[in-house]
């Protein structure tokens, strides 16, 4: 009769075999999934426009990249007198919007879908 000690070692010897033989394909799906991604970056190439309804004409907006905060780019209050650098002194949001002024804006961003890619 063969001895426990050896059947667990031929038991581990052939699953170890296996997990060999599975290895390759296991490999050879990686491989082909990685081949289908692609990494596209969105934070590029942006378009930004201060205030509501910009209609068609697009020579108004600002190129920028993401992450924009637009409001603390130094949205203008009526005084400029009250301006220090973006905070407004006078800005209706207080100290609870950090004397920022706030309003409408509009971001865009627009990409091609390649040929291969339909």
């Amino acid at each position: 009769m063969l001895s426990q000690s050896f059947l667990s070692r031929a038991v581990l010897a052939a699953l170890l075999g296996l997990a060999c033989l599975l290895q390759p394909a296991e490999s050879a799906r990686a491989q082909a999934a990685e081949s289908l991604r692609r990494c596209i970056l969105f934070d590029r190439g942006w378009e930004f426009h201060l205030g509501d309804n910009p209609g068609a004409d697009d020579s108004g907006w600002q190129h920028v990249n993401l992450p924009h905060d637009w409001m603390i780019a130094g949205v203008k209050g009526p005084k400029q007198a009250d301006m220090d650098g973006p905070f407004d002194k006078g800005s209706p949001a207080g100290a609870g919007g950090a004397y920022l002024n706030g309003g409408v804006g509009c971001r865009a961003f627009g990409w091609k879908i390649e040929e291969a890619d339909k």
